[in-house]
């Protein structure tokens, strides 16, 4: 996400704050072209969790992104920090687990990992009795469920631990500002990784709250984003980056219609965001963040200069290398 040389504040929310806020049957995500369900989602990682060591953090370095998000509930639902590492690497992975006693990495596929991995299964066909323990269930707004490492391009990884009621509070403001709120479930096509916090907020932390429905699937070039589109029903949002806008503003197949295109991960200027419109025939809306603050304000890039923070925020202006 695009560093800011500004600081962002926001009011904690009170304590208890609800895991997921949306009705069991409701699509949280599409794989191979099969809806999955909140009561599936629970299930999962109900069945996931079942299978958890008794201690230790969790690296989340599932490829999938459904798997990915079942691995986070998985650790929402038995206490334990999800570990988010930006890249999963052999050699990221020995480094996170090298610095965090008794942790542990979740994988789904052949991620080459030094050590033992707990693979994440994915619709298990579990119970739905199982998924109920989740529904209604608070979670502790102070409590630290996951840790962000910056990218390391100026010096080692730093890790910023993440609190779930400033998470929850900042994808709700998220949400209402994208109206992501319903009553259509959204389907979101994210080419961004779920590992970095712009792919982790906008893709595994928006279903918990917004009627937004994941693809699992994390496209690379344009005709892969092309064909996940169109594996979904609309309303659709194109999730990515400006260096996927280049590609998809220089030609190639025209996609399915789209309600909206997020943007973030660096900056965005006005002619690629004009370029981008027109040839998608939809809104290119641009996020401001960072790993320290997470997504902290917005802009649809073609009319505004400015940012608008979202609501609980305001920006202070700093130094620039604060």
């Amino acid at each position: 996400m695009t560093t800011a040389p500004a600081a962002a504040t926001a009011a904690e929310p009170a304590t208890g704050v609800p895991l997921v806020t949306r009705a069991l049957d409701a699509i949280v995500a599409w794989h191979a072209g099969r809806p999955i369900a909140i009561a599936e989602l629970l299930a999962d990682a109900g069945a996931l969790g079942r299978r958890l060591p008794a201690r230790g953090a969790l690296i989340n370095a599932c490829a999938n992104r459904y798997a990915f998000l079942v691995g986070f509930v998985a650790c929402l639902l038995n206490g334990r920090v999800c570990l988010l590492p930006g890249d999963r690497t052999a050699s990221r992975l020995a480094a996170l687990r090298g610095g965090e006693p008794d942790c542990q990495v979740l994988v789904d596929d052949a991620t080459a990992v030094d050590g033992a991995a707990i693979p994440v299964e994915i619709l298990t066909g579990a119970p739905v009795d199982a998924a109920f323990r989740g529904v209604g269930r608070s979670l502790d707004a102070d409590r630290i469920v996951a840790v962000a490492f910056t990218s390391g391009t100026t010096g080692e990884p730093l890790g910023h631990a993440k609190r779930w009621g400033t998470l929850m509070r900042r994808i709700e403001a998220v949400a209402e500002r994208f109206k992501l709120m319903g009553p259509s479930t959204t389907a979101i096509v994210a080419t961004v990784p779920q590992g970095h916090m712009y792919g982790f907020e906008t893709t595994i932390l928006l279903p918990l709250r917004a009627a937004v429905a994941i693809d699992s699937s994390t496209p690379l070039y344009p005709d892969d984003v092309r064909q996940a589109l169109a594996r979904l029903p609309g309303p659709r949002v194109l999730v990515t980056s400006p260096v996927h806008l280049r590609a998809l503003a220089d030609g190639g197949p025209a996609l399915p219609p789209l309600d909206a295109v997020i943007s973030a991960t660096a900056p965005l200027d006005a002619d690629l965001a004009g370029r981008v419109e027109a040839r998608l025939a939809t809104e290119l809306l641009e996020i401001y963040g960072c790993t320290e603050a997470g997504t902290v304000a917005s802009r649809r890039t073609v009319r505004d200069h400015a940012w608008t923070p979202f609501d609980g925020l305001w920006l202070e202006p700093g130094d620039d290398d604060a």
